[in-house]
Formats: structure tokens, C-alpha cells, sequence
């Protein structure tokens, strides 16, 4: 498993706009996008956790008269009362987050409860379990350290990564 979280690491972390994007779970071929998380941005304080995420898309989207290939996402987690609300989100024309934001919205949104078996319930887990491993790792920068809360956390998680 250790090998395989490496490789994720490795192949599968994609750099935009200074984050570093590691896929969060699989998605159906279906679903036309894959959903990705940055561990090194997970925040919080109690029971709140903060983190970045981005859905990419593989088809264009359309807002009004302008398409996106990517939604970035600044998302607080309750991971008590099992509720998101999103405190920043970009539509963003180039996939993973690169390219120009179409849309930007700065407010706050309401809380959301996170549905049982949900790519939020996912993101959710991972945001708080890896506020918990960050915290024991205390801030340690090594790639072996990173590589270990990662992979700790998809243990914990019972999240499936995706190698390539």
C-alpha cells in the first residue's frame, strides 16, 4: 500500500497556482470529472477543519456565456456535526485550476450536511483526518513525512486512490 501511495504522490500530485493537487477517490467514467485534494493546505481548530479541493472536469461547462474546466474550492468541514459550507470557490477556463477564473465567489455559503457515500463525505474524511495526522507530523516538510500523513489517511479514510 505504502508503494502504491508513492506512486499516487509521485504521478498523480499536479501543481496550479501554487497547491498540490492529489486525487481524492475514483470516479466513474460517467461522471465526466475527477475530484482532487491539497493535504499540505488542511487547516483547523476543534472540531473545524479547513482544505482545499478542485473537481477538473473533461468537457467544457457553462456559467452564463463562459466555460470552465475546473471549480477550486475552499471548503470548512464540520466533522462533528457532519456539515460543509464553502468559504471560496473559482471557476477556473484551463483544467486543475489554471487559466483564467471565470467566476469567483468569496462568501461564505450556508451549512450543507454531507451525505452518507458522497465525494464530500470522502473530502470530509480526508480533511479531518489529515488535520489530525498533520498536527502529530507537526508541521514536518519532508517528502517522506508528507508521503506517510497521505497515506495514513486514505488507511483511515477507506478512500481508494487512483494510481496511473
Amino acid at each position: 500500500m505504502h508503494n502504491t501511495i508513492e506512486m499516487l504522490f509521485v504521478s498523480g500530485v499536479t501543481s496550479g497556482a501554487g497547491l498540490e493537487w492529489v486525487q481524492a477517490c475514483r470516479s466513474q467514467p460517467q461522471d465526466g470529472f475527477q475530484t482532487y485534494f491539497d493535504p499540505a493546505t488542511i487547516r483547523g481548530e476543534g472540531e473545524m477543519v479547513r482544505m482545499w479541493h478542485l473537481h477538473d472536469f473533461k468537457t467544457k461547462q457553462m456559467l452564463a456565456d463562459k466555460t470552465y474546466l475546473s471549480v477550486k474550492n475552499w471548503v470548512e468541514y464540520d466533522y462533528k456535526n457532519k456539515r460543509r459550507r464553502t468559504l471560496y470557490m473559482s471557476l477556473n477556463s484551463e483544467n486543475m485550476g489554471a487559466g483564467e477564473p471565470i467566476y469567483r465567489n468569496g462568501t461564505p455559503s450556508d451549512w450543507r450536511p454531507v451525505a452518507p457515500g458522497s465525494i464530500a463525505e470522502i473530502l470530509r474524511k480526508l480533511a479531518c483526518e489529515g488535520k489530525h495526522l498533520t498536527e502529530a507530523a507537526d508541521a514536518s516538510s519532508s517528502m517522506e513525512t508528507q508521503l506517510d500523513v497521505i497515506h495514513q489517511v486514505f488507511q483511515r479514510t477507506d478512500a481508494t486512490p487512483l494510481t496511473t
